[in-house]
């Protein structure tokens, strides 16, 4: 049993490590607490935890090779730099006269504001190139690592990917409600000004990482390799 602790353990700290990182994921997160409150942020969360399920089933089972073929992480760069790329232009118009709602809704959120949290976390998850990227590089190797302890031990691979998946989930959902939370209940310690800042800073983030991944895409396929190596 120990050795299933130590496979959350590490799925935790290493799921951690993806969901602090700036991205579209946060970015909508932030817009939506602060429209829909509070719980905006856990049904991004089980969106996104919802797409992730067959992903950890799939490479648990061996599906892993394929995103680590070149010319597939490059097509992953190109598209994925596209949408974001899309997304942060959209957000810096938004940001020229976006204001903060006016209403009180960190305590509920209505049953469509739930669906829209449930695909915005499916959306985000699937147009952000880091995504299948991570699962090709640190998340596929973790899995494989938790799989072999989880051998050694005589444990089944259902075991381990349970641990494993249930671990990195948690890593997102306590991450993303802190997110929530603070931008939920600090509604009053913003301004219109400053919301309108932190909402061009991501986007700026956003257009970067999307110049970043067209370059990475584009090398590949004129055979420099790409930037994101597995």
């Amino acid at each position: 049993m120990s050795i299933l602790a130590a496979i959350f353990g590490m799925s935790f700290v290493l799921g951690l490590s993806g969901a602090v990182m700036p991205g579209p994921v946060l970015a909508v997160a932030i817009k939506g607490s602060a429209q829909s409150g509070f719980w905006f942020g856990p049904f991004l969360v089980l969106g996104h935890g919802l797409l992730e399920l067959p992903v950890v089933l799939g490479l648990g089972l061996g599906l892993g090779e394929l995103l680590q073929k070149g010319r597939v992480l490059g097509t992953i760069s190109l598209v994925g730099g596209l949408v974001l790329a899309a997304m942060a232009v959209g957000m810096l118009r938004e940001a020229v006269s976006v204001t903060l709602p006016t209403n009180e809704g960190s305590s509920g959120i209505s049953p469509k504001g739930k669906i829209k949290a449930i695909w915005s976390g499916i959306a985000t998850s699937i147009g952000n190139p880091f995504w299948p990227l991570w699962w090709a590089t640190a998340g596929l190797a973790m899995i494989g690592q938790a799989n072999k302890l989880a051998a050694d031990r005589g444990l089944g691979p259902g075991l381990s990917l349970s641990f494993f998946y249930v671990g990195h989930i948690l890593s997102d959902l306590l991450w993303y409600s802190f997110v929530s939370f603070m931008i939920a209940t600090g509604r009053k310690l913003f301004t219109d000004r400053s919301y309108r800042i932190l909402i061009a800073v991501c986007a700026i983030f956003l257009l970067a990482l999307a110049g970043f991944f067209l370059y990475s895409g584009a090398a590949s396929f004129l055979s420099r390799g790409p930037l994101v190596r597995t």
